[in-house]
């Protein structure tokens, strides 16, 4: 029988990656096709609509690329599938693809320059830069964008230009150094995939995305130089070099501005030293001096008077009229401070701050987006990735630019573009329903159910956690494939022997709630960890909904369940409710929310964090980038013991001041090892850390 089903077992598996490959060719062939046909179709405006839907068949080929493709494989079968056709998809759009009056500037900024002309004093259209230029520039002059005004790009743009030009001032030249830089991203972006020990075949999303190719190589934005020293900053923060981090992202400033907004995402307490490199490209200045305060005259204007497809800021001028943009920068501050505080994760953080620029930002032109396309093999956003392809709804404007010269923008179009990106945004952090554009791990099946209940003289409150435990396994059926480990840390009561009477297995363990975890961890099998702390009453059903959640999901790996105080309160449904909040908006759970994960899951992210205070919230935010959380039918019920012997006021402020304390310090890595400061400004100087 065991043969059969193992056969079985097997033949499915076959099945399951024939469909799979052939799903991956089809995408394959569709990206290839699309991508070709939009090199062959540029500019954009000339055939908006056919345009963007093939973009948009384009960015879901991409994606089934990423989502279908092995999940282990070779150097060779890299080569041949991904990052050939991509250099020759690369070579056509710089061929074949006209050139944006974006780089016509750059061209013209780049040449004046060899003439003696400072670009942000000058503005292209000036008689004194026009007399400096050959018939071929002049020829480009008449198709620069705002022709009138002086440079807006930062200094280190400015001499790229100058580089370029001096090669040859030609849109070909240019166009190919965009394509490498974006090539070289992608280089670099693969480099963090081995780091983060993510599939290599996620790059597949970078290297055929429409957007990159039309707007990297295709009408060679300078995004591409962005996105490549962004994420060589990245790079050498995960590769423990800070100082070239530093430099690195500095680089990426004085390229565009905006690349700033990570500055706060790299900072800790060791490696502050660090920050002036990051001052130093400021240098790049000095050739350009003599401009004085010119040299923002133009960027001001533009964030100030300038929009396209931006829309937080159609809400902020709805609201404050002409305090729109000081309403907005206080908006951005917000933003940037939740994410810095909840989004513990170095990459996560920097791709959620980019994002939360663009959104902010008075303009969203669809190159903007490059940077969050770029990252998406590291975090596969569905929000985002949605973006990448409703950005197209803008076509039909560029559309009209192109034939009419009159730029009119249609701002119901935004209703489609941005309803469904905030949706999917919130839908997904409120329910942890919605997976990402493809799954980065599978684990692999489970089988078993290890319950750990850590205690330390719990005996008043062991034996009703125990029947629930075990009413809950015998409703579900799962009493075969459980166990119940109680890890004691030292009780002077009769909590062993009543856990003993109730036919747990028994661990000793030194104090501290994660120690003793982790030493239960240890010391089971179980694929599935449920802690359940002795104050909690579990609800029947639990059990069932979690193992249930596991089997049928490869990619969660784990989550928490909702949770009620016992005795119930007015005032402590409001404890609930922001818990409940907590964990949809954050992904951060508290140990008396019956938090579960897979084993295999910790073995990724190296074990159960034995802290002697805080471990819930370690391992809510170690395992939040293997996969979605889940959270199952059932409630868990606690005991509001510890509230009653304290002012509620007090120990709420209490409880939000140390959970963002431990968040901060954690940002800043000066937690200690153990975070022992936290237990004893919890538990206090002269007691014993305990459950």
């Amino acid at each position: 029988m065991q043969d059969v089903q193992r056969y079985a077992t097997t033949e499915t598996e076959e099945s399951s990656d024939q469909e799979r490959t052939y799903l991956f060719k089809l995408s394959w062939g569709g990206a290839c096709i699309c991508n070709l046909g939009l090199a062959f179709l540029g500019p954009v405006g000339r055939t908006p609509s056919l345009f963007a839907v093939l973009c948009v068949v384009g960015v879901v080929s991409a994606i089934g690329m990423a989502r279908y493709a092995p999940e282990t494989t070779t150097t060779t079968w890299r080569w041949c599938w991904l990052w050939a056709p991509a250099i020759v998809l690369r070579i056509f759009f710089v061929g074949v693809f006209p050139a944006c009056s974006d780089l016509s500037r750059y061209i013209v900024e780049g040449a004046v320059q060899w003439a003696g002309i400072n670009p942000y004093i000058v503005p292209p259209m000036d008689s004194v830069a026009a007399a400096s230029m050959s018939d071929t520039l002049g020829v480009l002059l008449k198709t620069v964008n705002h022709a009138n005004m002086t440079a807006i790009y930062p200094p280190g743009a400015l001499l790229l230009f100058r580089g370029v030009a001096g090669i040859q001032p030609s849109p070909l030249v240019f166009k190919a150094v965009m394509a490498i830089f974006e090539l070289a991203t992608c280089l670099v972006v693969s480099r963090l995939l081995i780091l983060r020990q993510k599939r290599m075949s996620a790059i597949a999303l970078c290297l055929f995305h429409p957007l990159l190719l039309v707007y990297g190589a295709g009408e060679g934005h300078l995004d591409a130089v962005l996105m490549f020293f962004w994420m060589l900053s990245l790079l050498a923060f995960e590769t423990k070099r800070s100082g070239w981090g530093y430099f690195t992202l500095g680089m990426a400033a004085m390229i565009k501005y905006p690349a700033m907004v990570a500055l706060p995402f790299y900072l800790t307490a060791k490696n502050i030293r660090y920050t002036w490199l990051c001052a130093l490209p400021v240098l790049l200045f000095v050739p350009f001096a003599s401009a004085g305060g010119q040299i923002f005259s133009s960027l001001g204007a533009f964030a100030l008077h300038m929009a396209f497809n931006d829309s937080l800021m159609v809400i902020l001028r709805a609201l404050f009229g002409s305090s729109a943009s000081l309403a907005g920068i206080v908006t951005l501050f917000l933003m940037l401070l939740w994410i810095w505080v909840f989004v513990q994760d170095r990459i996560v953080s920097v791709f959620a701050a980019m994002g939360a620029f663009l959104l902010v930002s008075p303009s969203l032109h669809p190159w903007y987006l490059m940077s969050m396309v770029v990252m998406l093999p590291l975090v596969p956003s569905v929000a985002w990735g949605y973006l990448s392809a409703a950005v197209t709804l803008t076509f039909p404007t560029v559309g009209i630019e192109y034939r009419t010269g009159l730029f009119h923008e249609h701002q119901w179009i935004k209703f489609f573009e941005y309803i469904p990106f905030y949706a999917l945004f919130v839908f997904s952090r409120m329910t942890g329903s919605v997976r990402r554009l493809f799954p980065e791990y599978r684990f692999a099946p489970v089988r078993s159910l290890s319950v750990l209940i850590p205690t330390r003289n719990e005996a008043k409150t062991l034996h009703e956690c125990l029947h629930a435990v075990r009413k809950s396994l015998i409703q579900c059926n799962l009493s075969h494939v459980a166990e119940i480990v109680v890890i004691d840390a030292g009780s002077t009561d009769k909590t062993t022997q009543i856990a003993t009477e109730e036919g747990c297995r028994v661990l000793s363990s030194p104090a501290g709630r994660g120690k003793q975890i982790a030493a239960g961890v240890a010391a089971t099998t179980g694929d599935v960890i449920l802690i359940v702390h002795s104050d909690c009453r579990i609800a029947p059903e639990i059990t069932g909904s979690i193992f249930e959640a596991m089997q049928n999901d490869s990619i969660s790996p784990g989550g928490a369940c909702a949770m009620q105080f016992l005795p119930r309160r007015r005032r402590m449904r409001v404890v609930e409710f922001l818990n409940d909040m907590r964990v949809r908006l954050t992904g951060i759970a508290f140990g008396d929310q019956a938090q579960f994960v897979r084993r295999e899951a910790l073995s990724r992210v190296g074990g159960f964090p034995a802290l002697l205070l805080m471990e819930d919230v370690e391992l809510a935010l170690r395992i939040q980038d293997l996969g979605p959380c889940r959270y199952p039918a059932g409630t868990v019920r606690v005991l509001a013991r510890t509230w009653d012997h304290a002012r509620f006021s007090f120990r709420f402020v209490f409880i939000i001041r140390l959970f963002l304390e431990y968040l901060v310090c954690r940002r800043l890595k000066c937690v200690s090892p153990d975070a022992g400061e936290f237990c004893t400004r919890y538990y206090g100087p002269d007691a014993a850390c305990s459950s």
